[in-house]
């Protein structure tokens, strides 16, 4: 797993510049992804979102927000790209939030999206749509995970 999300003291808040630093400072961290390059071991990333601050709200109306999470994104697509021994990388989650039903039923053994809710959207007055990587796409924050972003963290 790698999260930038509890990286601080519960009511520290990280700004902006501090969540870009961070996130391309990732590969040369001797407590984080080093500890297994260095030692020659192969690396998946089994979990990654864009949840910052202990989950703090994010106002996804606003350009800027959006626009500084579409470069956090690409940021650690970026770095994870870059690092000898890091074999891929998975994005918590497909949708989460959404009225997605994964359980099986008879008239739908492979789950169901519940009536009236897509896929695309969380559902309203759920907290964490950022951990929705078709929200995040939709949002025009998620771009192709299989993209070149070499380059982001010269930003």
């Amino acid at each position: 797993h790698f999260y930038l999300n509890w990286q601080q003291p519960v009511g520290v808040t990280m700004g902006w510049d501090e969540i870009h630093r961070r996130a391309c400072a990732a590969a040369a961290d001797p407590q984080g992804l080093q500890v297994y390059t260095a030692a020659k071991q192969r690396v998946i990333i089994g979990e990654w979102s864009l949840a910052l601050n202990h989950d703090a709200p994010l106002d996804l109306t606003r350009a800027e927000t959006r626009a500084h999470l579409a470069r956090f994104y690409k940021e650690q697509l970026e770095v994870f790209a870059a690092t000898p021994g890091v074999g891929g990388a998975f994005f918590w989650t497909l949708r989460m939030g959404s009225g997605w039903d994964p359980r099986p039923s008879d008239a739908h053994p492979h789950g169901q999206q519940a009536d009236g809710t897509s896929a695309w959207k969380s559902l309203p007055g759920y907290p964490f749509p950022v951990w929705s990587l078709l929200e995040m796409a939709e949002a025009g924050v998620a771009a192709p995970l299989n993209a070149s972003y070499a380059g982001t963290c010269k930003h």
